[in-house]
């Protein structure tokens, strides 16, 4: 688990094989943090078979109690990240992470309501234990990326988001829009739309923003936030006309 930190990119396939094949050999002895660190390690490495995988969620699941904050949210979220399905483990860890919401910073409660939303598993115990901390000056240790993945999360979850809490993300993405990235803009996008969200001065504040990033969006970023400016409300010709122009720059690169 300890190698997997140190992993260059393209690690060749039969160096994570054996990797692979040796953590599956341990999975019973590895602790918490070595659990933590070779779920996350892998599912950073992009969609793969992990064979082993099986035996590293029964050795979470039998510790999980043990797990501090960190490794329990990234653990939690490299399991999402890679795909797992598994309803009664991301619930038992919701509750873990409920218990532990207090001294939980605001970007590791981001990290874990998307991991939960990604799951698809309801999460009103961890964002009730939770959300205070977003509330307060906590949320501002986030960075655009952390608030934009917790508005698609609270899009995603069951039930109408907090009005304080989404005033207190509004306020912070009116105050950061300069910010944020294309990926972020985009999330952030989504998620407002998905919610319902209509406070004009912010969207517009919002989309603003992506004119001036424009030429680094995507082919895919740039079809998603054209459909959701569509969708917005908003009246910017300025935006429009530059949405249009990359359109029709890229239109090559749409599949």
């Amino acid at each position: 688990a300890r190698a997997l930190r140190d992993l260059p990119v393209g690690v060749d396939r039969d160096l994570l094989d054996l990797l692979a094949a040796e953590i599956l050999r341990e999975a019973g002895k590895l602790d918490p943090d070595q659990v933590a660190d070779a779920i996350w390690i892998f599912a950073s490495l992009g969609p793969r078979e992990i064979d082993f995988l099986p035996a590293l969620q029964q050795a979470f699941l039998h510790q999980m109690d043990d797990f501090g904050v960190k490794p329990l949210v990234y653990t939690v979220a490299g399991l999402a990240r890679i795909g797992v399905r598994d309803r009664d483990l991301f619930t038992k860890a919701s509750y873990a992470m409920a218990r532990n919401a207090v001294v939980m910073p605001a970007p590791l409660i981001s990290l874990a309501l998307w991991s939960l939303a990604k799951a698809g598993v309801p999460a009103q115990a961890f964002l009730e234990a939770s959300k205070h901390r977003l509330q307060g000056p906590g949320i501002q240790e986030c960075t655009p990326r952390d608030v934009s993945a917790l508005i698609w999360a609270l899009s995603v979850l069951p039930g109408k988001p907090d009005d304080e809490l989404m005033g207190h993300l509004a306020t912070f993405v009116a105050r950061r829009t300069p910010l944020f990235g294309p990926e972020a803009l985009v999330v952030t996008a989504l998620g407002w739309t998905r919610i319902g969200f209509r406070k004009q001065m912010v969207l517009v504040d919002l989309y603003r923003s992506v004119y001036g990033v424009l030429p680094q969006f995507t082919p895919s970023q740039l079809a998603f936030m054209t459909f959701m400016f569509s969708l917005s409300g908003i009246r910017d010709d300025q935006l429009a006309t530059g949405l249009l122009h990359r359109i029709a720059t890229v239109g090559d690169q749409f599949n």
